[in-house]
């Protein structure tokens, strides 16, 4: 407990902590998805513990935390790769690099546009955009990925999910899966047409990602998977271009859910 109450101190002293409540006023979880099996990836990718706010005799940490009662997953490993969604676009634009910046830009001038669309009635896209590259961060695709059109219809399996997209024109060439998990927004899957990367695409449809969002009042963070701070290069470069930022978290388990922690 104190190595892990030390690791806290030394992120909150920093300012670089997030409190982010995953399950919310739930009700029926069926209708909603799937916040349980989020909670145990969570855990699993980030090596988390448990921990009930009443454990921590630190007031800092209890002023933090505020409710004694509920209890916390915390990521006492690998940081979590977040962007604070802010008061307007502009001001996520100075938090952006302007090599970003450029890119959404480019990717204006060239008539690429964004907006949220219907999963199914974009298959044939789709599969197109997954198959335009074999391989993608170093891996072949998956075979969930390269099925034809016909198997990835979905049919509004994911309920708590919606679907950014970047157009040119009509044709989809770029999407975000968001699956909302109440005040976190996570990438679930984002790639973009091997013909389209270079000019701009995904930099603008995170940046779309951000302004549809600054006018919801349950989502705080946006999740893309993880940075390695000393990985100047590929995937972790472009997250940093475009914003994201590492932190350690807070995520509220509340009890109240009628969640207790032996069931997650």
């Amino acid at each position: 407990m104190d190595s892990l109450l030390k690791h806290i101190l030394n992120n909150v002293n920093n300012n670089n902590y997030a409190i982010i409540d995953i399950y919310g006023d739930l009700g029926n979880l069926k209708e909603v998805g799937h916040p349980i099996d989020w909670h145990k990836w969570l855990t699993n990718r980030f090596f988390g513990d448990a921990i009930l706010c009443s454990t921590f005799n630190n007031s800092q940490i209890k002023t933090i935390l505020n409710n004694k009662e509920d209890q916390y997953f915390i990521n006492k490993g690998i940081k979590i790769a977040l962007i604070k969604i802010p008061d307007d676009i502009d001001t996520y634009l100075r938090r952006a690099s302007g090599a970003s910046r450029n890119k959404i830009n480019k990717a204006t001038k060239n008539g690429y546009t964004c907006s949220l669309f219907e999963y199914d009635e974009y298959l044939d896209d789709i599969y197109e955009i997954n198959t335009s590259k074999k391989n993608r961060q170093g891996k072949p695709m998956s075979a969930l990925y390269t099925r034809s059109s016909h198997h990835l219809r979905r049919g509004g399996k994911y309920k708590n999910a919606k679907y950014y997209g970047c157009f040119q024109g009509s044709k989809l060439v770029a999407y975000i899966m968001g699956v909302h998990l109440n005040e976190l927004l996570v990438f679930n899957q984002f790639l973009g047409h091997k013909e389209h990367l270079k000019c701009g695409i995904m930099n603008k449809l995170i940046a779309f990602v951000v302004e549809k969002n600054i006018d919801n009042s349950t989502i705080k963070y946006i999740n893309y998977l993880t940075m390695n701070p000393n990985d100047k290069h590929g995937t972790c470069a472009f997250k940093r271009h475009a914003g994201f930022k590492n932190y350690s978290c807070f995520f509220k388990i509340s009890s109240h859910h009628g969640m207790p922690p032996n069931t997650l």
